[in-house]
């Protein structure tokens, strides 16, 4: 399930997590953005574990903003280990990956000639036998 509004997401993983990711303006006065992104650790105690960040302007660079916003897409989390899909902040047609155990970002696609990603649906597998 995805939810998104104003440069936040919520998701939830297939093992029941739920996690939360953001973007903030970094104090530098240059306009870049961090993504961060949250796990809720124990649902009893209400308590939010940081899972790690991504600087746009190290992965994106320089046109990683426009007019001091940025503004990204999140896609989906995988369904068997803790990395989240996103679009590049302006050009939707480019495709990053998030490991957040290993703290590895990389654009795994390009998805077009700068068209958006629309309709996306996530995969699951079928199981039947």
């Amino acid at each position: 399930m995805i939810a998104s509004t104003g440069g936040c997401a919520i998701l939830v993983n297939p093992r029941g997590q739920l996690h939360y990711m953001s973007q903030e303006m970094l104090d530098d006065g240059e306009g870049k953005f961090n993504l961060s992104v949250w796990a809720l650790e124990d649902y009893d105690a209400h308590e939010w574990v940081l899972k790690g960040t991504v600087n746009t302007h190290e992965v994106f660079g320089e046109d990683s903003c426009t007019d001091g916003t940025s503004e990204f897409e999140v896609v989906d989390i995988h369904q068997d280990c803790d990395v989240v899909f996103f679009t590049h902040p302006l050009e939707r047609s480019n495709l990053v990956a998030d490991d957040m155990d290993s703290e590895d970002v990389s654009m795994i696609a390009t998805l077009g000639d700068g068209k958006e990603l629309m309709g996306t649906a996530r995969y699951v597998p079928c199981l039947f036998s």
